[in-house]
């Protein structure tokens, strides 16, 4: 049976933390709520579908990956939007994260039904296209004015699936720990 994933590194604590309040707020005063349905994540591969023969070959590259690639420290870029129906917070460029999700969908690509085409802005959605396109502007200037760090360092890999409840992280991969070297 085919099942529906994604992959995303996930932020530290000190930002899924925010970002879930930031989510609430939304749900609250906009009624938007879908970005409930997921941890604070960003998206390196977009949902797919996989049997249990290609989720057990993709589980083993993201391993494998993990084990080739340092914890990433990513610089947070601000408020942004996609249209008038998606609020995120965005990141400024990074190479490490940009190679991370090139070789990522390189290597799964002909067990999914990825696009290679697809372009990769990487982000946290707070409103995920349910936001009523009249309250735009009002949930704009809301967020747009919210406090965020500059900094959150990604830990981990994640495979998630998607379930009744939302998506669901089903496996995690931690990254290799920075080595702190003294002179």
């Amino acid at each position: 049976m085919r099942e529906l994933y994604y992959i995303a590194l996930l932020p530290d604590d000190k930002l899924s933390q925010l970002c879930l309040e930031y989510k609430q707020q939304a749900q609250n005063l906009f009624q938007a709520q879908a970005a409930l349905r997921s941890p604070a994540h960003i998206t390196l591969i977009p949902p797919f579908n996989a049997d249990e023969r290609a989720l057990n070959q993709i589980t083993l590259i993201l391993a494998h990956l993990a084990t080739q690639q340092h914890e990433l420290e990513l610089q947070l870029k601000g408020w942004q939007h996609f249209g008038v129906r998606t609020i995120y917070l965005g990141f400024a460029a990074n190479l490490a994260l940009s190679l991370l999700q090139a070789k990522t969908k390189q290597q799964i690509l002909l067990l999914t039904k990825l696009h290679p085409e697809d372009k990769f802005t990487p982000h946290i959605s707070i409103i995920n296209r349910d936001l009523a396109e009249i309250d735009f502007n009002s949930a704009w200037e809301y967020f747009s004015s919210q406090s965020y760090p500059v900094l959150t360092k990604c830990t981990q890999l994640a495979l998630l699936k998607h379930t009744p409840f939302g998506w669901q992280i089903h496996q995690c991969f931690n990254l290799v720990p920075e080595v702190i070297r003294h002179a």
